[in-house]
């Protein structure tokens, strides 16, 4: 079941928000979206199912706010909840922030005004990485280069320094709606990392121009408990590779084979050895026998065994980290896993 509680007059910028759960952190989400110094935006609160107080925390600022809209429908997960409400949207211009984060008082602000003056399809700026409960703002994190490119440039000269740095991040991107519209991506209902296969699947799609500024306007907080460290069942392939995939799809343009190959071999490592950590969660149910069925069906996907071999294992953190994509990439499962123990 659907149902549209609120609405509002048509917006420049169409924000949204899945909602699941997140009561404890959606005040402060709410409040850094509603003093904006840009004003002339939407706010879709898609609620998937919640069950503790998020609904009505979203109905109670929708009734004083008439930019709000609130969305409830039956829980599905985060892919199809940000699909729904980019069916939805009525702005020109697109955002997803996360309901557990919050935004600098500019964000809008100057995504707008950079899309505006430059004709961008995109915007990519950078953000504070912090804990919860701290008072800091934490490190800042943003991609090694700033000014206005073509995807292009960043398959070719700028390749190694624009893919350096993290460039999967939904929530440091500003989209025109134009642009996502030609693309025809959609959101994906998978557990984790919907997000970045979006980011990816867009990256390939067409030609575009991209604004990168390094200054900070999001603040991802990272919290006690998260679907981050929690233990995530796959299906029969696992999510961080079907994120690999669409980023294999991004860069096969490239011009830089070589180059680009040692990319794609780094973050498929950093996914399977992401997977591999997963599966020794705290909350994991399951036993080494499992865990060695699992591992044994990712190496015999296509490439994933190979691409492992081949990563260099500079790229790989930590001394551990390092061994397991090493035996992982010889088959070796069994020392991997043995290996666990002294992480």
């Amino acid at each position: 079941m659907e149902k549209t509680i609120s609405g509002s007059p048509r917006p420049l910028v169409s924000l949204i928000v899945p909602v699941y759960n997140v009561g404890q952190y959606l005040t402060r989400c709410l409040d850094s979206i509603q003093t904006q110094t840009y004003t002339n935006w939407e706010l879709l609160l898609i609620d998937d199912g919640s069950t503790d107080n998020s609904l009505a925390l979203c109905s109670e600022a929708a009734a004083r706010d008439p930019r709000l809209r609130v969305i409830q429908s039956d829980h599905a997960g985060p892919g199809p909840t940000r699909q729904k409400g980019l069916d939805l949207a009525k702005g020109d211009f697109i955002y997803f922030p996360d309901a557990d984060d919050c935004m600098e008082p500019d964000l809008l602000e100057t995504c707008v005004s950079l899309s505006l003056k430059h004709d961008a399809d995109g915007i990519l700026f950078g953000y504070f990485l912090e804990k919860e409960g701290s008072d800091e703002k934490g490190s800042v994190h943003a991609c090694a280069l700033e000014g206005t490119y073509r995807k292009a440039d960043l398959l070719g000269k700028e390749l190694i320094l624009f893919f350096s740095t993290r460039p999967r991040t939904l929530w440091t991107r500003f989209f025109r709606r134009s642009y996502l519209d030609q693309t025809k991506c959609r959101f994906v209902s998978i557990p984790r990392g919907e997000d970045q296969k979006f980011v990816m699947d867009a990256f390939a799609a067409k030609d575009w121009s991209i604004v990168i500024i390094r200054k900070p306007l999001y603040h991802y907080i990272i919290h006690a408990v998260s679907s981050v460290t929690r233990y995530v069942p796959d299906n029969e392939t696992p999510n961080g590779l079907l994120v690999m995939q669409s980023f294999e799809r991004a860069l096969s343009d490239s011009p830089l084979r070589k180059q680009a190959d040692e990319i794609v071999c780094k973050n498929y490592a950093g996914a399977v050895l992401h997977k591999f950590q997963n599966l020794f969660a705290a909350d994991s149910p399951l036993n080494n026998a499992q865990r060695k069925q699992i591992l044994r069906h990712i190496l015999s996907l296509p490439g994933v065994q190979d691409k492992l071999r081949r990563t260099k294992l500079k790229h790989v953190y930590g001394r551990f980290g390092k061994l397991t994509v090493f035996l992982l990439g010889r088959g070796a499962v069994d020392c991997a896993i043995a290996l666990k123990r002294f992480w």
